[in-house]
């Protein structure tokens, strides 16, 4: 991304009582949003002004390069004064099947509470946050967050927090911005694998080869995670009580296959060593956003996005540095 000057971020985000909170700390976004804000602050700064929660007390190592203690997220209600929310706690899809639907489903009320209590005591100047495009049904309508709820409870409380947080934002008058992430790439993954980029690259390294399970047309929208946060920090100094916004990330939307073929590239393996099974009656999957929303606001801040090509060679030199490769 084309970058605002460092120190003027940094002029226009602290002044000697600034406070800002990252909630979901230890998660990816939480990490790259730390990381973006030790290098906008400086070390001194960062350490006076920064204050990050994750589930419980503990400390977060952020890519060897220094270290900040986390609070429980209920803390949040404890800090006297507060000029910035970063907001990305919520527990994820993955954790619906991992346990009893209506304990998931009063945790993530439970964020979504706390952080409105939070903005209730009206010393927050700005919001930034992070949904998912899953609050989107198949036809593209956003979904009803109390009769989907069991359906997709992930989605459906999501469209919940959207909706707390916006109206909550505009009552106190103050700016938010809520990006629906569908498909993100760069430094500071959380479970790398578990993501099509992060197995690839694995594959790729491990064995001059990718083989793709999926067996339709896969299709997501990519855009750098570090992109995204310098959007949303951009935003929160550049606006004065603008009207809260919700949009999707979008990015460069690409097939499976592309995608493979661009790791095996830049790693200079052969960009024909890929197998898949394909099964030509398979419906595809799609899971894209809309980019002409994010386009705009970023071309109004004077950003640009990362290329397709520096996102995978971005995130590959972070993995083969976590894996020492």
């Amino acid at each position: 991304m084309m970058l605002p000057s460092i120190n003027r971020l940094s002029q226009e985000l602290v002044n000697e009582n600034t406070v800002l909170a990252v909630t979901g700390a230890s998660g990816w976004f939480g990490r790259s949003t730390l990381n973006l804000l030790w290098e906008i602050l400086g070390e001194e700064n960062f350490h006076k002004r920064v204050r990050a929660f994750s589930s419980k007390d503990g400390m977060i190592d952020v890519g060897n390069k220094f270290v900040i203690s986390t609070r429980s997220l209920d803390q949040l209600l404890e800090l006297k004064s507060l000029d910035y929310i970063f907001h990305y706690a919520f527990l994820t899809r993955d954790r619906v099947d991992q346990m009893d639907l209506q304990s998931y489903i009063n945790a993530n009320r439970t964020i979504t509470d706390l952080v409105i209590q939070r903005l209730k005591k009206g010393d927050v100047k700005g919001v930034f946050a992070t949904s998912s495009g899953a609050v989107y049904a198949q036809n593209g309508i956003l979904v009803d967050s109390d009769r989907a709820l069991l359906e997709n409870p992930y989605g459906a409380l999501k469209r919940r927090e959207e909706i707390l947080i916006t109206e909550a934002c505009e009552s106190l008058q103050i700016s938010c911005l809520i990006l629906r992430v569908f498909a993100v790439m760069g430094a500071f993954m959380t479970k790398p694998k578990a993501y099509a980029i992060g197995d690839f690259v694995y594959q790729a390294l491990n064995n001059q080869h990718i083989k793709i399970l999926a067996d339709r047309p896969v299709w997501r929208s990519y855009t750098d995670i570090q992109d995204l946060v310098y959007l949303g920090i951009a935003y929160l100094i550049s606006s004065s009580k603008r009207s809260p916004i919700c949009i999707d990330s979008c990015g460069y939307v690409v097939e499976m296959e592309t995608l493979a073929k661009q790791v095996l590239m830049y790693l200079d393996i052969d960009s024909n060593s890929i197998s898949r099974n394909w099964n030509t009656l398979a419906e595809p999957s799609k899971y894209v956003g809309k980019n002409d929303e994010i386009a705009y606001l970023a071309s109004t801040l004077n950003l640009s996005f990362s290329s397709f090509e520096n996102q995978v060679m971005n995130t590959i030199i972070y993995l083969k540095s976590l894996w020492n490769m």
